[in-house]
């Protein structure tokens, strides 16, 4: 057969011949105030340029290579006004002086290339930066085939970069296929994403309403670039002659990398391939050591691995898996949760970008394919699963037609795509009477769709239970584990490198693991705890702890105060929503709430004496082992301390405003519980001197808390109340927390309920990991 006619050549976007009386579409740049007009004459010189810029039947492969020219981007009046320039540039930076010959992209070039033009919004300039590297992609596939051997199913059985191995997601589920497949399989994918009329509707603006606008568009080209870069890293790995091909005659990774690093799509820590890959010829000893080895030298693989051997498979969830490590190369891997790459320290990109792009961290899109790996610390983290039966194409050997590709998968018409759940991961510290109780709702919480997490880890005293291999565990067999003991420390390095996002659940109320809260939210690791002392020690720790959770490491502590009511979400939206705080009051403590309803009620006269009743009170559970650790009224002045500063006050600590303590000034120094309690009723007269004194002026004695956040002053101790206010009429060992605000000044709002006990306070952790779990998800 003939050579195909010159008119059905490759063509590049161009307007429409121009008739006489016709003006090409609005382009994004374009100013009504400069256009031209069918009443004016016609710029002939701007009719020449565009004549000049179409491929015209008859023009050479070797014409059509030099590209079109380059002409100021306000001259381009076409709907492809964008595509049209970054061809030009492009083909202005890779030409030499003569234009006889190509030269590869550098990294002054790259820059150059990556940098929005003025007026354009670097959005739409990221767009087209990502169609353009996607196709250019294709070249690096087409290295593979043409290396000898090619890359096939027999020389790279699994997708690999090093040590980290991909699993193909475009399959449901996910699986393993060789890595020529995978590199089709997500060039296909990137190109049904970039061309999707439901993603990308137009060229003149990112994003469609349906999928969440500029956002969503922005969300949508992070997932791409992200995968198309694991086909890098594959050549820098496993076809090192070929990537260096590709580079040393067009800098593709240079370009690519650069719109990465000035848009933030990737994080630094999340690149596999390092810097001596950007802008850098090959080594002569690495041309000689290919050369004499007639091989590809990966590193620290061969890029031809010897046949598996057989590995057991431990099974951890529907998209992830769990292999024994085995001399072979091919499939010595441990396979985990892909990461969401999330930058915890914030990039600074140029100051050109726009807001929205510089919040992009907060934008970012999970990955689509789970990501594997023998050992190290990357968390595994959210995963996407792309479209489904998209067909394996030989997109690495033509180009992709993104330009005006159609799509003939059903799923990528409608525009669905599925996330696969994040694997997530739960370590238990306390299993004391929270930590029993909250162990028993786990069993029974509901989270929809959502899958449960997995408990990996569980301690109580000198006691741990955990698989180094992060397998789930039944923590009811604590007392029987023989696991060696971690240190916090180690605790935190441990969780860290967990093939998932991890959530610490801290029933203590220990110090040394509060003081320990900074360190597990550096790591990524998120917080839900009941542990007052975290947040009412001193306020370093707390500034500590907030400064170091991020949206990937949460904190939620409702349960610090008030057990399960839900006391700091309110007061939190206040906050929020703009309600100005004046006061908070009321009885924070359910054991002091218990003694004075019981020792001097609104009606009668009580029923005993106060020994009596804190006795009855011990023996019921409402107190610490040792009652004193209530009556110092300690622990009532923290939660105190957590509102207060929740409110706005730089509140130090418990110890920095006026807590009366009920505890006789005798007996401060009994060597024990049982030596206070003996003692205690030599004093009780001191007790009864207090209702005694209220009683007169028709009012009870209470041990009330106050926050006045308009006088900035925290105090707690007995007060007078009268008998009709609601702090008066509480019941049992009920909390009660009034808030008086701006909105609320008429009438204060009220949650009151019971604020002490395992069961509710384990389920005020409950429903914090909820809500951890919800966000992470």
């Amino acid at each position: 057969m003939g050579a195909p006619s010159p008119s059905h050549s490759p063509r590049l976007p161009s307007p429409p011949p121009f008739p006489e009386s016709q003006i090409g579409p609005q382009s994004p740049t374009a100013n009504p105030a400069q256009g031209l007009s069918t009443q004016e004459p016609h710029d002939a010189t701007r009719y020449d340029e565009s004549a000049n810029r179409r491929i015209r039947p008859g023009s050479t492969s070797a014409e059509m290579d030099v590209g079109p020219p380059l002409v100021p981007l306000n001259q381009i009046d076409s709907s492809f006004q964008l595509q049209e320039h970054l061809k030009s540039l492009y083909a202005k930076y890779t030409r030499s002086e003569d234009g006889k010959t190509s030269v590869a992209i550098s990294p002054e070039t790259a820059r150059l290339l990556a940098k929005h033009p003025d007026s354009v919004d670097p959005l739409l300039w990221l767009y087209e930066l990502c169609r353009h590297l996607v196709n250019r992609e294709n070249y690096v596939v087409v290295g593979f085939l043409n290396e000898s051997p090619p890359c096939s199913k027999d020389t790279c059985p699994e997708m690999r970069a090093s040590e980290w191995q991909y699993l193909c997601a475009v399959h449901d589920p996910p699986k393993a296929c060789c890595a020529i497949d995978y590199c089709t399989h997500t060039l296909d994918w990137a190109a049904n994403q970039l061309t999707s009329s439901k993603i990308f509707p137009s060229r003149l603006t990112l994003g469609s309403q349906a999928t969440g606008g500029s956002q969503g568009g922005l969300r949508a080209l992070t997932n791409v670039m992200r995968r198309c870069y694991r086909i890098f890293a594959h050549a820098w790995y496993q076809h090192r002659q070929v990537f260096w091909n590709i580079e040393n005659s067009m800098g593709l990774y240079i370009l690519f990398k650069t719109v990465c690093d000035k848009y933030n799509l990737i994080p630094q820590d999340s690149y596999t391939i390092p810097p001596e890959a950007e802008g850098l010829s090959q080594s002569e000893e690495e041309h000689q050591e290919v050369n004499r080895s007639g091989a590809k030298q990966p590193e620290p693989e061969p890029s031809k691995p010897a046949e598996p051997e057989a590995a057991t498979t431990i099974s951890t969830g529907a998209t992830t898996r769990r292999h024994k490590h085995t001399p072979s190369t091919g499939s010595a891997v441990t396979t985990i949760a892909e990461s969401e790459e999330d930058d915890k320290e914030h990039h600074s990109p140029d100051k050109d970008v726009p807001l929205d792009l510089l919040q992009s961290s907060a934008l970012k899109a999970s990955s689509t394919s789970i990501l594997t790996k023998k050992s190290g610390t990357e968390k595994g983290k959210e995963s996407e699963v792309p479209k489904k039966d998209v067909k394996d194409t030989t997109s690495g050997m033509q180009d992709m037609g993104l330009e005006e590709k159609e799509h003939s998968s059903a799923a990528t018409d409608s525009g669905e795509e599925s996330e696969a759940e994040t694997r997530l991961y739960l370590a238990i510290i306390g299993l004391g009477g929270v930590g029993k109780a909250f162990l028993s709702q786990l069993a029974t919480l509901q989270l929809g769709p959502i899958p449960k997490p997995a408990v990996i880890f569980a301690s109580r005293s000198s006691k741990q239970l955990y698989n180094e291999d992060y397998s789930s565990i039944d923590a009811s067999s604590l007392d029987s584990s023989s696991s060696a003991v971690l240190s916090l420390s180690d605790l935190t390095s441990w969780l860290a490198d967990a093939p998932g996002k991890v959530i610490l659940i801290d029933n203590t109320s220990n110090q040394d693991v509060a003081n320990s809260y900074p360190a597990f939210l550096k790591k990524g690791i998120s917080i839900v705890t009941p542990n007052k002392k975290a947040f009412s020690s001193n306020l370093q720790l707390w500034n500590d702890i907030f400064n170091s959770a991020s949206k990937d490491a949460l904190v939620y502590h409702e349960s610090s105060v008030g057990a399960g009511l839900p006391v700091i979400s309110t007061l939190k939206d206040l906050v929020a929503t703009g309600d100005q705080i004046t006061k908070i009051q009321g009885v924070f403590s359910g054991t002091m709430s218990f003694l004075f309803n019981t020792f001097a009620p609104v009606s009668g006269s009580g029923s005993g004496k106060w020994s009596e009743i804190v006795a009855q009170a011990k023996d019921a559970g409402y107190t610490e082992p040792d009652p004193r650790d209530d009556l110092n009224g300690m622990d009532v002045a923290r939660k105190c301390t957590i509102l207060a500063r929740l409110a706005g006050l730089k509140v130090q600590g418990p110890e920095s405003f006026p807590v009366q303590s009920l505890i006789p000034k005798q007996l401060e120094s009994a060597k024990d519980s049982a030596e206070f309690m003996q003692k205690l009723p030599e004093y009780d007269s001191e007790m009864e001197s207090y209702k005694d004194d209220a009683a007169k002026q028709g009012k009870v004695v209470r041990f009330v808390a106050s926050v006045d956040v308009a006088n900035n002053k925290v105090s707690v101790g007995l007060e007078m109340v009268e008998k009709d206010s609601p702090i008066a009429a509480l019941k049992g060992s009920d909390n009660i927390f009034v808030f008086h605000t701006k909105r609320y000044s008429a009438s204060p709002l009220v949650v009151q309920g019971s604020g002490a006990g395992g069961e509710v306070t384990a389920m005020g952790v409950s429903a914090d990991l909820i809500k951890a779990i919800e966000r992470l998800s």
